[in-house]
């Protein structure tokens, strides 16, 4: 049996390849003599419905994060005096 890396823990933005489509991880279904299908259940909101599907994990890939927190960077900048 062969040891099974790299799930998408529940709770876990994911976008589907297809569509771009935002979702959130509810569910996981590990398949497959060698544990090497797997499948993510899927909650999403369209057109004001909750949408729960199953999809296989070559469909999605997590959501990067490049927000930054609000505010000004401190660059170490000094002030102009007038």
């Amino acid at each position: 049996m062969t040891s099974i890396n790299n799930i998408i823990p529940n709770g876990s933005t994911v976008i589907t390849k297809m569509g771009k489509i935002e979702a959130i991880v509810i569910g996981v279904c590990v398949r497959g003599e060698m544990n090497d299908h797997i499948e993510y259940n899927l909650s999403r909101f369209a057109n004001g419905e909750n949408k729960i599907e199953w999809v296989q994990s070559f469909e999605i890939e997590m959501k990067q994060d490049n927000s930054a927190p609000a505010g000004f960077i401190n660059n170490n900048q000094k002030l102009i005096k007038e």
